[in-house]
Formats: C-alpha cells, structure tokens, sequence
C-alpha cells in the first residue's frame, strides 16, 4: 500500500530544505522561551525570519556565482540587472541581522514585503512557464527543485513581515 504523503526520492530530495526549517524553528523557540511576555508569537516571528534570513542569505554566500547564475533564470529583478543575484544574499543577511537584534524594524519589514513578493512573482512566473527547474534557495548547494513551496516561502515571508507592520 502506497503512503500519500512524499514518496521516498520526494522526501530526500526536500531533507536539505526540512533540516533547515527544522533550524530556524528551533532557532527562534529558543531565543523567544520562555514566552512569558505578550510579545512572545511576534518576537518568535521575528526570530523566524532573522534566522531564515541568515542561514538561507549565508548558504547562498557559499556559492554566490552558482545562486546568482540560478537566480537569475526566475527573479524579475536579476533577470534585468545581473548585479542583483550577486548583492540579494546579502540583504538577507542584511535582514536577517537587522531581525535578530530589532533594529530598524519598520523598514526592515517593508523591505522584506518588498522584496519577498518581488521574488514570489518571479518564482510563480517561472513555475507557470516550466515547472522543472532548480531552485536556489540553497545556493545551488543543494539541487532542489523550484516548486510551489518556494512561492509560499516567500508569501508567509511577506505575510510574517506584513503583520508585523500593522501588529508590532
């Protein structure tokens, strides 16, 4: 009998990316425990996305001539200036900072609104075009495919960062 959820190939070739969430998860539940305050879902979201932001932006860093190449084949951005595969790891990690230790809040989340929903337009083009194509959000370290949860990485990105403007 067949198991409806990810079949074997399926679920290691996603184990790169399901570690990773695992990290920032236990990243942010760590930083936020022990969520006495009534600040406690918005300052673990904030974790959330600092920590994202810096491990993702660092293993993009690693092979930033592969994450570039790979970037620029589905970001609307990259595709127009070539730079931009090149700096964009760094502003995550750019983010990453500025959410792990509050700083400059407001204008972090509207950049990260910004730029996350720049970058899901790009991907759900690119997966409506082609579906088969590898994505970088592992910096080409790990070849996985661009797929529908890379779109919802960036909407719940935009999302967390949306919320946090109206709800901080």
């Amino acid at each position: 009998m067949k198991s409806q959820g990810l079949g074997d190939n399926q679920a290691r070739t996603f184990t790169p990316l399901l570690v990773m969430f695992g990290i920032v998860l236990c990243w942010a539940t760590a930083l936020t425990y022990p969520w006495s305050s009534h600040h406690a879902g918005h300052d673990w979201m904030r974790h959330v996305m600092g920590g994202f932001f810096l491990l993702f932006g660092g293993l993009k860093v690693v092979n930033l001539r592969s994450f570039a190449f790979l970037f620029r084949e589905y970001d609307i951005i990259a595709k127009r200036v070539a730079v931009y595969g090149s700096i964009y790891p760094f502003l995550e990690i750019a983010l990453g900072i500025a959410y792990t230790f509050s700083f400059f809040l407001l204008a972090t989340n509207v950049i990260t609104v910004v730029i996350m929903s720049i970058g899901a337009i790009g991907i759900i083009q690119k997966l409506l075009a082609r579906p088969k194509f590898t994505c970088a959000c592992l910096g080409g370290l790990f070849t996985i495919p661009l797929t529908w949860l890379t779109a919802a990485e960036n909407i719940v990105m935009a999302a967390m960062a949306i919320y946090m403007i109206f709800f901080s």
